[in-house]
């Protein structure tokens, strides 16, 4: 039980700098770094779904994982990029 859920992007990807576009977005967590006594990785955020209905839960997350797929398109993107692909 709990009222958080913590969450592990993949290396590459950096929690605080997409907090901005997940606000855009009308959705919002906290940058997991903050939870690291001395300044952990970056690649982690905290989700609260304490004080929300389930329906804004459930769009909270579609709109949270449509972020993740542009975010993820984008880092292949560069990955080829860089391999010359």
């Amino acid at each position: 039980g709990g009222l958080f859920t913590w969450v592990t992007l993949p290396e590459g990807i950096d929690a605080k700098a997409l907090m901005r576009k997940a606000i855009a977005k009308n959705v919002a967590y906290v940058p997991g770094v903050i939870f690291y006594p001395n300044d952990g990785e970056v690649n982690h955020f905290r989700l609260n779904y304490s004080n929300m209905t389930e329906e804004r839960i459930v769009e909270g997350v579609k709109r949270l994982g449509e972020l993740l797929h542009e975010e993820l398109d984008k880092s292949l993107c560069s990955i080829a990029l860089s391999k010359g692909l």
